[in-house]
């Protein structure tokens, strides 16, 4: 499966007869919008969701990375995937520039939901625990880089249906 990314194409992992579309950062923003007006608040868990969804695949397409590689090789897939400029990712702060989901100065309140829930598995499946993942900072209400904590959800091991 081929993936334009200006003029180069680049395989993406997955079955030969398995598709895909590129969306623009405008599309994504666009359909945010479109959630939040029928969903108003609620749409932010549903992006996070998407999220989730994308990143099980970002994790299966890191296979059995050795723990001391994993976040180097998470980076260069989420830039390589470009949902990122750049990720710096240290112990429960994630720091990134560049995000596909953030319009500069656009927003009163963060943006960055997708690219939540995509963090959220890449932590989930290092650790084997539930966790959050909050925007502190994002690009769309002006902060210079968008800035995420994650930390465990006290006693939720995966698998567990609270």
């Amino acid at each position: 499966m081929q993936m334009a990314a200006g003029n180069v194409y680049r395989s993406l992992p997955g079955p030969a007869s398995m598709r895909s579309v590129a969306i623009t950062q405008e599309e994504l923003r666009q359909l945010r919008e479109l959630y939040q007006s029928v969903m108003s608040d609620a749409a932010f868990g549903l992006l996070v969701r998407e999220g989730a969804i994308l990143g099980d695949t970002l994790v299966a397409s890191l296979g059995s990375v050795a723990a001391k590689g994993y976040f180097d090789a998470a980076s260069e897939e989420l830039r390589r995937r470009q949902w990122v400029e750049r990720v710096e990712f240290s112990e429960g702060r994630i720091v990134v520039d560049g995000s596909i989901e953030a319009t500069p100065g656009g927003s009163a309140a963060p943006t960055c939901h997708r690219l939540r829930g995509i963090i959220r598995k890449l932590y989930e499946s290092r650790t084997g625990q539930k966790v959050y993942c909050k925007e502190l900072e994002c690009t769309s209400t002006g902060a210079p880089r968008c800035v995420f904590s994650v930390g465990e959800m006290g006693g939720w091991a995966l698998g567990d249906h609270r």
